[in-house]
């Protein structure tokens, strides 16, 4: 058995004007943190896979700290062959772009407009929707959105809702 962790963060204070974070935080209801990642364990240390500025990729942990604070990470155990599967997943996906159009969809959603013209599928990622994928694939989650539609705050209330079942 492997571990990996689900993390949530947001900018640290390196960050003096974080406008994007603060509005994912905001259409959140001003949750804790805007952004989620996985964190594995390589010969080398832990890293980190996102889909942030550019790009779905992956650094360091201590690079990731440069720039973010951690808000909390969420534990879990994955079969050797699954946490192999999880790391190619992510490998594979390295390098496609971080997908600009869904975000804005997200907009239109928050303010009201249902569309899905600004859905991608796995061309390109925003980085709850890469996080997600991931999790439904090798982790046995399944969410209620579509993929292209998730949010950083569906992922913590489903991670909440396996961890401490009512």
């Amino acid at each position: 058995m492997q571990k990996i962790k689900i993390g949530f963060s947001k900018p640290n204070s390196s960050n003096k004007f974080p406008i994007y974070s603060w509005l994912i935080r905001l259409a959140q209801g001003w949750s804790d943190y805007s952004h989620v990642y996985t964190e594995v364990q390589v010969p080398e240390g832990p890293t980190i896979f996102q889909a942030s500025g550019l790009s779905v990729n992956e650094e360091s942990k201590v690079q990731f700290l440069t720039h973010a604070e951690i808000v909390i990470d969420f534990e879990f155990e994955i079969s050797d062959e699954g946490f192999m599967k999880i790391k190619q997943f992510f490998f594979e996906r390295l390098g496609r772009p971080y997908s600009i159009k869904q975000v804005f969809g997200l907009f239109l959603f928050h303010i009201g407009i249902k569309t899905k013209m600004f859905k991608d599928n796995d061309l390109a990622y925003v980085c709850s929707e890469l996080i997600a994928e991931s999790m439904e694939k090798f982790m046995g989650f399944k969410f209620e959105k579509q993929l292209d539609f998730i949010e950083p705050i569906d992922i913590y209330k489903k991670i909440i809702e396996i961890k401490n079942p009512k």
